[in-house]
């Protein structure tokens, strides 16, 4: 039998009989890795003490319509409190993440998506606010990650609320 390794104790040709098994666990780390990562930015967000003169956190609440890698569907923003935000995608399953900054200066966006198939997206972005008549139009562009395979484009735009 052959060893990928000396530290191996289990043969090459074992190992390939369990590639369902791996994607499960991988799937499982994964989405441990989002929520751990989610727990600690909101931990990280209840230390710091507002800025007396800083600008409020840039609102990105609103419906947008979205590409994901070339696939077409929306972006629901559904509340903000402070930089947390919380929506849906155009198929009805859950984000949440956070916004940072204000219009004056770059707005940076992050979320994390759970899909329906169980896999989790962790998407990254700039935000551009243009003032328009009745309010202001968002331009969301960046990367995400789908089971940590990426990075893939996203962009979004639409009025805000």
């Amino acid at each position: 039998m052959q060893y990928e390794s000396v530290d191996e104790a289990q043969p090459r040709e074992d190992r390939s009989a369990q590639p369902e098994v791996a994607e499960n666990g991988r799937r499982q780390f994964l989405r441990q890795a989002a929520v751990a990562g989610a727990g600690i930015a909101g931990l990280a967000l209840l230390g710091q003490t507002p800025a007396s003169a800083g600008p409020a956190t840039e609102s990105v609440l609103g419906t947008f319509s979205m590409n994901a890698n070339s696939s077409a569907t929306t972006l629901k923003i559904e509340s903000q409190s402070g930089s947390s935000i919380v929506g849906r995608l155009g198929d009805g399953t859950p984000l949440s993440g956070a916004v940072a900054g204000h219009s004056a200066n770059p707005v940076t966006i992050t979320f994390t998506h759970l899909a329906s198939d169980g896999s989790v997206q962790i998407f990254l972005g700039g935000v551009s606010v243009t003032p328009v008549a009745g309010g202001r139009q968002l331009f969301f562009a960046g990367t995400f990650y789908h089971n940590g395979i990426g990075p893939f484009p996203w962009s979004a735009i639409g009025t805000a609320r």
